[in-house]
This record gives C-alpha cells, sequence and structure tokens, in this order.
C-alpha cells in the first residue's frame, strides 16, 4: 500500500512560492561562482549551478499546471504530463555525478538524489507518493540556495579585490601619493595628508609639482644622493623622518617616486610617482 499525500491549493501554491524563490537565489547564486577564485573549473561548475536553475524551473511549471488545474490535478499527473522536460534532470543527474566523482565531493550526493526524483522512471513509481519528494525538495533547495549566499557573501568579503587594495593604501601606516609627470597628484592616502598637514604644506588636489623642493627647504640640509636615489632628513620637526625620491628607469614610468617614511617608529611612507 503506497503513502498518499493530497495538497490542497494553498499548500500547493505555497510550495510553488518555495520553488520559486529557491530558483531567484541560485540564479542570483552563479554570477558568485563566476566571479570567485576556486581551485576547481569555474566554467564547469557554473554550468552545473545554472542547470540547478533550470531543474528549479521545471518543478515550478509542475507545481503551477497543479495550481491552474479547475479541480487541483495531483501533482504526479502534471508531472508526467510534462513529457520530456522530465528528462532533462536525468541529464543534470548525470552531470552532476560526473562533477561528484572528479572532484570527490560526496556531499553532492543528496542534492543529485533530488533531482533524480523528478524524472519519469521515479515518477511513475511512486504515484501520488512523489508529492513528498517535491516537499522535500523545495525545502532542501531553499536552505541550500540560501547557505550558498551566505557563503558568497562571506568569501566576497574575503576576496582581495581592487577595492581591498585602496582600502590597504589608505589604512598602512605609510604615506602614499602619486604624481603625473605633470605634477598633478594621482593618489593621496591618509597618512600622507597627515604627514603634509604636519608640515604645513599644501594637501589640496591641484599643482603639486613644487611639494618636493619645498621639502628640500624644510630640510635645511644638503640631500644625500645615491644611484637613483635622493634621501632629506627633517629631523628638526621633532620626529626622525626621512623622504627619499627615487627615480625609476626610464623605460618602465616617466614619473617620479618619491618614499617618505619615519625612520624611528616607521610609521610613515610617501610614495610620488
Amino acid at each position: 500500500m503506497t503513502m498518499q499525500i493530497s495538497l490542497i491549493l494553498p499548500q500547493i501554491v505555497a510550495l510553488d512560492v518555495v520553488f520559486a524563490l529557491a530558483a531567484c537565489l541560485q540564479t542570483i547564486h552563479v554570477p558568485f561562482i563566476a566571479s570567485r577564485r576556486s581551485s576547481y573549473n569555474r566554467k564547469v561548475i557554473c554550468a552545473y549551478e545554472a542547470s540547478l536553475v533550470l531543474h528549479l524551473i521545471i518543478s515550478v511549471l509542475i507545481l503551477f499546471a497543479s495550481s491552474g488545474s479547475y479541480l487541483v490535478a495531483p501533482l504526479d499527473v502534471c508531472a508526467r504530463a510534462m513529457g520530456g522536460a522530465l528528462w532533462l534532470n536525468a541529464v543534470i543527474f548525470a552531470y552532476g555525478m560526473v562533477l561528484m566523482v572528479h572532484y570527490r565531493r560526496p556531499v553532492m550526493l543528496a542534492e543529485l538524489l533530488l533531482v533524480a526524483a523528478v524524472t519519469p522512471p521515479v515518477v511513475f513509481a511512486m504515484g501520488s507518493a512523489w508529492t513528498t519528494v517535491l516537499i522535500a525538495e523545495g525545502a532542501f533547495f531553499l536552505f541550500r540556495s540560501i547557505a550558498a549566499l551566505l557563503m558568497d557573501v562571506r568569501n566576497r568579503q574575503e576576496d582581495i579585490t581592487a577595492f581591498s587594495t585602496i582600502e590597504t593604501i589608505n589604512v598602512i601606516p605609510v604615506g602614499i601619493l602619486y604624481l603625473d609627470p605633470r605634477g598633478r597628484p594621482l593618489l593621496m592616502n591618509r597618512c600622507m595628508r597627515k604627514n603634509l598637514v604636519e608640515l604645513h604644506m599644501p594637501t589640496d588636489l591641484g599643482d603639486m609639482s613644487g611639494t618636493w623642493n619645498d621639502l628640500r627647504k624644510l630640510s635645511m640640509q644638503m640631500p644625500e644622493s645615491s644611484q637613483n636615489r635622493v634621501r632629506i632628513n627633517l629631523d628638526r620637526f621633532g620626529e626622525a623622518r626621512v623622504v627619499v625620491e627615487v627615480s625609476p628607469p626610464r623605460f618602465a614610468c616617466s614619473c617620479t617616486m618619491t618614499l617618505w617614511f619615519r625612520a624611528a617608529s616607521s610609521s610613515a611612507l610617501s610614495v610620488w610617482m
């Protein structure tokens, strides 16, 4: 004797909403996978995650067809009416099994079994009891999609991006300033701005080509030169400060690079290019 579970219209609609929500969250998850740094082949993994979206959409259509029937047709009848569309789940199952074996991820087995349960042989074999499969599948994939998005957000915060580099430049105890050949500042971090303010020097984003000469005047000492570097001591300002101008090779850059740091505490370093 087979177990029979009949759902009323509000329950079918609620289950349909669960699947639709899971499909939407899974769709959002796919681009995160595409941009994540991973040892796995991202194209292969993205294709699998996108196939799960297709699987969820098939379940949504089954539930929608059942709720749209005049007398609420049984779910297994609506599933059988989908015909060849259910065989797509068999393809997704086979593809997932290959990935599970290749990448040695047995954790994928649960979701693959649920995908396989929405194939024509299983639907015909279970009959009206197949409703339990949809209930379990909806709960599982909703949980999976939410957990995947939470992990995406966490990984996104931990990944090194261009914004991470800029933030690091701003918070390090090193003053950094990049100037173009015309003396216009391209980048100035907080530490550099703080040091210039302490020395009563301009920190606006206008022409700063004369800043190096102004530092030489403040030093009141002859600069120390070695190879492509010029060093200025600013000890008379209370802290052991050193400014170093570095001219990179011509083939690398046509700008001027200047390093500024406090020799005693190593708490400030500025780069001009």
